[in-house]
């Protein structure tokens, strides 16, 4: 009788750490997923942040071109502010989306140590 007791406590602490370690997994995947959709975000305003960076100076190109006539220097430095913003944007989400890899890295191996 002790035995089948000291058994069945065995089992049961065995059946509580499985539980524990699936709960744990299950956390860690779904971190990992977030993680990656971060990182989806990231790369999505990492290139929109750059395609508006270009267009910003493509702007700015053409009114240094017609700055004769129409562009006025309040317009260009409004340019320039944007084309700045834009390239801040775009450096602040890199080096946001570099960190990424060993975050979701870091998370696999607590995994697979669970």
């Amino acid at each position: 009788l002790a035995r089948r007791e000291r058994r069945a406590r065995e089992l049961s602490l065995a059946t509580e750490q499985s539980c524990d370690a699936a709960q744990s997994m299950q956390l860690n995947s779904e971190a990992c997923a977030e993680l990656q959709a971060d990182a989806d975000d990231l790369e999505a305003r990492l290139h929109e942040a750059t395609a508006m960076e270009q267009t910003l100076r493509q702007q700015l190109g053409e009114m240094r071109v017609k700055k004769g006539t129409s562009a006025t220097s309040v317009e260009v430095l409004s340019l320039r502010a944007q084309v700045a913003e834009a390239r801040v944007q775009a450096e602040s989400a890199a080096r946001r989306s570099a960190r990424l890899p060993s975050r979701v890295a870091a998370l696999e191996q607590t995994r697979a140590d669970h």
